[in-house]
């Protein structure tokens, strides 16, 4: 504390001018921290598969897994958590899951899913399907919430189908309820956040595709929460955005079109792309009270890339490349849209929509993570924005700094392999490096080198999305931004701390003087009191000596005795 007194007016100094860094800088300096990968890897290849699945998942640079922790299996019997277990063909270990991945640095989001298996046969009642929740959440993290740090709370509650396995005992499709998930999510952040209040809870994925009428829009579906008073009931919002057989930059109709201020469902119907989809969601939620946005899941089928593929006479696993790099680029490169969980390393047994991402664009996503993880985004600097508009609307081109290199991101959006030849401007470098999006290498000797004139280079622009790499040649900017990143980063880590410090410090010497004042003043009245009642007597005795001044005397006396009482109260 001695130490703390000592540097006062240096904290308070620094604290004043961090604050004003803050405010210009903070949106610049977030990093980017937000490759992931779902859903259910472990479900679908049990132990026997995990460490291979998990090492493929370091190789491409996932930081976050998104898994579930079926209700219907793992509390057996009830009141009791399964932490490992036998299923259909394979046989899970969570425990082992988390402990595999925490090794390779990568953080789980467990979703809390569905309906355990001893309610399936019984009529639904709310308050009990409510108790069990509670407990299979409670379960869950007494079990592993040392280990776990977010939890998504259902999945895909607005869609008929998906709610159906909450509620249904049959599983068939039901009406979303947004009233009854709220007295869901409400019960689970309570629990969650007793256990660890640092634990991030999910807001069960919103999904776009399933259905298009009211009851189903994830905008008004969100809106209602609000609406319910669930809104501080979970700390971040889930979106799966699915495009269909669309490139992510396609206008296409969304379904109904919903009031940017309430979330509430209009008559007309919403065209959007992707960015302008993710962006009314982000809006939307500002309007409401701003929330950090996961897409925790987004993928093209098989079946959707067929079409797009043979139109580009390529195949599958290129377009699907393409879109990855075409969808994570612009989507972290948006404030508030912090994590992007691609779907799906595995696919479920016995499916027919192979979502499976496939080796162009497994490549693809190791790429970006290797260029971007850690990086800050600088924004879009050339291209169509969410309304359609731009002069050269079918190019696109995404900046992103990192440990002093420059990345940009750029493609065309329509035309296949038909090249176009772009200019990129304001590149600070002599020589830039280009690379393909799915590149084996995109080491310093790899790639295509190119000379820079006149700040500015031309590439050979097509759909299938090119990298391209350039030391900053302004050193002293740079070591500014750094200067600026790293007491960004210690002030975040220590602020709360000092602060906390300096509090303590000044309310123990705000205490220290007011008691001294107190004392002081404690003190002084007697002392004043004395002095006064000796005169008064002094001056009564040389006036008349009588005992007939004795009431004034005592009067004044309680006089000052009662100013005394105001001054401390």
């Amino acid at each position: 504390m001695i130490q703390i007194r000592k540097a006062l007016p240096a904290i308070i100094l620094t604290m004043i001018l961090l604050a004003q860094i803050s405010s210009s800088v903070r949106a610049d300096t977030k990093k980017i921290d937000g490759f992931g990968i779902g859903s259910g890897t472990h479900l679908r290849v049990g132990t026997a598969g995990l460490s291979s699945a998990l090492d493929e998942q370091q190789w491409m640079g996932v930081h976050w897994s998104r898994e579930d922790l079926p209700w219907s299996e793992v509390e057996y019997p009830i009141g009791q958590m399964r932490t490992e277990l036998p299923f259909g063909e394979a046989y899970w270990d969570f425990n082992l899951l988390l402990s595999e991945s925490a090794q390779r640095d990568i953080q789980v989001v467990f979703i809390l899913d569905y309906q355990p298996y001893y309610l399936r046969d019984q009529p639904f009642s709310p308050d009990v399907f409510l108790a069990a929740w509670e407990r299979y959440v409670k379960l869950a993290v007494d079990t592993f919430g040392d280990k776990v740090d977010a939890w998504e709370i259902e999945n895909e509650m607005n869609s008929r189908m998906f709610w159906g396995k909450v509620v249904r005992s049959d599983g068939g499709n039901a009406e979303p309820d947004p009233a009854f998930y709220a007295r869901m999510l409400q019960a689970a952040y309570k629990i969650i956040k007793q256990k660890d209040p640092g634990d991030v809870v999910v807001l069960g994925g919103l999904v776009t595709i399933t259905d298009s009428d009211c009851a189903t829009n994830p905008y008004v579906y969100l809106g209602g929460l609000y609406n319910l008073g669930a809104w501080d009931s979970f700390d971040v919002i889930s979106f799966h955005p699915y495009w269909s057989a669309n490139n992510p930059e396609a206008f296409i109709p969304r379904g109904k079109a919903h009031s940017p201020d309430t979330g509430a469902c209009l008559d007309s119907v919403a065209t959007r792309n992707l960015i302008g989809e993710t962006r009314e969601l982000r809006d939307l939620a500002n309007k409401l009270g701003a929330k950090p946005i996961w897409i925790t899941e987004i993928g093209w089928s098989n079946d959707w890339l067929v079409q797009r593929a043979s139109e580009r006479g390529t195949t599958t696993d290129v377009v699907e490349a393409d879109y990855l790099v075409r969808t994570y680029v612009p989507l972290l490169s948006e404030e508030g849209m912090d994590k992007l969980f691609w779907y799906t390393q595995v696919e479920p047994l016995n499916s027919a929509e192979n979502f499976t991402l496939g080796s162009n664009g497994k490549q693809a996503f190791r790429n970006l993570s290797l260029l971007l993880n850690g990086g800050k985004a600088l924004g879009q600097v050339q291209g169509q924005n969410d309304r359609g508009g731009a002069a050269d609307d079918d190019v696109y081109e995404y900046r992103f700094s990192n440990s002093g290199k420059t990345i940009v991101v750029a493609w065309k959006a329509r035309g296949g392999d038909v090249v176009r030849n772009v200019a990129l401007q304001d590149i600070s470098a002599s020589t830039v490096r280009v690379y393909l999006c799915d590149a084996e290498d995109i080491s310093d000797t790899a790639g295509i080198e190119l000379a820079v004139n006149s700040n500015s280079i031309q590439v050979d622009l097509t759909e299938h999305s090119v990298l391209i790499v350039f030391e900053d040649a302004n050193l002293l900017e740079k070591a500014w931004n750094d200067f600026v990143e790293s007491v960004q980063k210690w002030w975040d880590e220590q602020s709360e701390s000092v602060q906390r410090q300096i509090k303590e410090w000044w309310n123990e010497q705000s205490k220290k003087l007011a008691d001294q004042f107190d004392q002081w003043w404690a003190d002084f009245q007697k002392q004043l009191q004395a002095w006064f009642e000796q005169q008064l007597a002094n001056w009564i005795n040389q006036l008349c000596g009588g005992s007939a001044f004795i009431l004034p005397s005592l009067a004044l006396t309680l006089f000052i005795s009662r100013r005394s009482v105001k001054r401390k109260r």
